[in-house]
């Protein structure tokens, strides 16, 4: 059953992600990068439809029920889990306003907390280890920016590219 749940969610992501790659642009004339994306996601749609009907013959009749009382919040794994994503979730949504920094390290706090790291210290460094080479290697070495936050975040982020490069 989990499989199929599974499946059934990144089948709704995946069309979600088709419908939104209907609205890329075609410039000068070139439809490849219009197209091309569509094509393949299309594609994945198909296939995971049919693997998820696949998953959902493979449970029995019997199983095909939801039962509230065996939640995920009781198995510690799939608790996890389910914070991990979230806290994915709050990282994109925090990136461009936090800047990636300081998301990249509440990230990696938040993971390492996750993993069982039990005193601050450790996510403290968990955070950094996360962030810090990360932002070496696009800044200095790629000479990328990287998102740089709002207000007294993006002026950091100045300060801290101009430090490194």
């Amino acid at each position: 059953m989990s499989e199929f749940i599974f499946n059934a969610c990144l089948l709704v992501l995946l069309c979600l992600l088709w419908g939104t790659s209907t609205q890329i642009e075609i410039w000068n004339g070139y439809a490849g990068a219009r197209y091309w994306p569509m094509v393949l996601i299309g594609i994945g749609v198909v296939l995971l439809s049919m693997k998820t009907a696949m998953a959902w013959r493979a449970i029995p009749a019997e199983r095909r029920t939801v039962h509230f009382k065996r939640s995920i919040w009781r198995d510690s794994g799939q608790k996890r889990l389910v914070l991990a994503f979230l806290s994915c979730f709050v990282y994109v949504v925090l990136l461009p306003k936090g800047g990636f920094l300081l998301s990249t390290f509440l990230l990696g706090a938040a993971l390492s907390k996750l993993l069982g790291a039990s005193r601050p210290r450790q996510m403290l460094l968990a955070g950094c280890a996360a962030a810090i080479p990360i932002f070496v290697v696009f800044v200095w070495g790629l000479k990328l920016r990287l998102p740089r936050g709002v207000g007294a975040l993006y002026t950091a982020s100045i300060w801290l590219e101009n430090l490194i490069g």
